[in-house]
């Protein structure tokens, strides 16, 4: 039978034989004989069969509290990993704004906005113009009828180029209803160097019926139905009266014409 021997236990671990405590340490440096924290004997059938340790400590353990939990180096990720993650996720989220807006100056890169370049006569006339002629075109011929031009690649009429026929109504009705976004635009001119009357409370409204005409025309060149294209040609036709009538042409003369001066319109 083994003799029995004897461990030193404390809160943080314990010390096998022939190792002794700090504690143990100083009182032999200062001449004085230091009791251990704990003492725990195991009984010799406990040491031969290698079960549990039997016996009772000299001492009450202690409590373990909250400085134990994060200065324990048994629990690297315990309350002191807790703390140590969300400091870490704080800082990432305070960070992360100014890093991007870092990135975006070191990389020469800024927000887009919108620019405007054309005064409202130059839009009417490069956009919308060109493009609802393609739907009054479709009134009085069939656009499935138009014949490819010679070299479709360079026609100047979109019903005979590459995007012809019906696909060329569909276009053309989409890109007035896109130019309408372009009527609203801040900083935009009249061709008199006026604003364009975007505060006006009629100038929204008549935007609007622009567009929704324009996406009149577009279902009805996707039906591929001439009788609803002279429908949607008659409403896109209105909208753009509508328009005209308030901010181009001279209302107090009959049949209306435009307005002589320039100066005049887009009041």
């Amino acid at each position: 039978m083994n003799p029995p021997f004897r461990v030193h236990v404390r809160a943080s671990g314990y010390f096998p034989p022939g190792r002794r405590s700090q504690r143990e340490k100083l009182a032999e440096r200062s001449g004085s004989k230091s009791q251990p924290d704990h003492r725990l004997v195991p009984s010799g059938n406990a040491v031969k069969s290698g079960a549990g340790w039997r016996g009772h400590l000299s001492m009450p353990p202690r409590r373990t509290t909250i400085s134990d939990m994060v200065s324990d180096e048994r629990d690297p990720m315990g309350m002191r990993g807790m703390v140590y993650i969300l400091l870490v996720g704080f800082g990432a989220l305070i960070l992360s704004p100014q890093c991007d807006a870092q990135g975006r100056r070191a990389t020469g890169t800024q927000e887009l906005k919108p620019q405007v370049y054309a005064v409202l006569g130059q839009l009417m006339r490069g956009i919308i113009f060109p493009a609802s002629n393609v739907i009054f075109a479709a009134q009085k011929q069939n656009p499935a009828d138009v014949k490819p031009a010679k070299d479709p690649s360079t026609a100047t009429d979109a019903l005979d180029g590459s995007y012809g026929k019906w696909e060329a109504v569909e276009n053309s009705a989409l890109a007035i209803a896109e130019a309408a976004n372009l009527l609203i635009l801040p900083g935009r001119k009249c061709l008199n160097g006026l604003d364009v009357p975007l505060k006006n409370p009629d100038w929204s409204q008549l935007v609007r019926g622009l567009r929704e005409a324009a996406m009149t025309a577009y279902k009805a060149a996707q039906s591929k139905n001439q009788d609803k294209m002279v429908d949607a040609a008659a409403t896109l036709n209105a909208a753009c009266a509508n328009c005209h009538d308030r901010y181009r042409v001279a209302n107090d003369l009959l049949p209306l014409v435009e307005k002589a001066d320039l100066g005049d319109r887009c009041k």
